[in-house]
């Protein structure tokens, strides 16, 4: 076998392995895809990969740039910006269900507070503190 007759099987090989692709990135209406999965094919990392969960794209400008250079002040330890915005999202989180944690304490005392001066209304100290109570 020549060079050249390699060269073209390799070709040949390569044109049967791309060829598949070029299909995959035609532009696709939002009705031929299956309902509650996402597009098989529209990005290099996600190829083939469906979902009915939602994905969200985040761009690094403004407020969000802003999030991310304070982050990586908080920890220079970490270089990835990917990995700063989910420490972020780590940390709002934690903030998040500790106030929703106060804010149930918080109601939960209200509650006891209200139930004790039911109870006074409702019962008498001074009958169950006497024997008649008992007998």
């Amino acid at each position: 076998m020549t060079h050249a007759s390699r060269a073209r099987g390799a070709d040949a090989c390569l044109a049967s392995i791309y060829q598949p692709r070029k299909r995959l990135f035609r532009a696709r209406s939002a009705a031929t895809f299956p309902a509650g999965a996402a597009p098989l094919s529209y990005s290099a990392t996600l190829v083939t990969v469906p979902t009915t969960r939602p994905r969200y794209t985040v761009t690094d400008v403004g407020d969000i740039a802003e999030m991310l250079d304070v982050a990586a002040h908080r920890w220079p330890d970490e270089p990835r910006r990917k990995e700063l915005l989910v420490r972020l999202a780590g940390v709002g989180r934690d903030a998040v269900s500790q106030e929703l944690a106060a804010a149930d304490s918080s109601r939960r005392r209200e509650r006891q507070r209200d139930a004790v001066g039911k109870i006074r209304e409702l019962v008498d100290p001074e009958s169950l503190l006497d024997d008649a109570a008992w007998r």
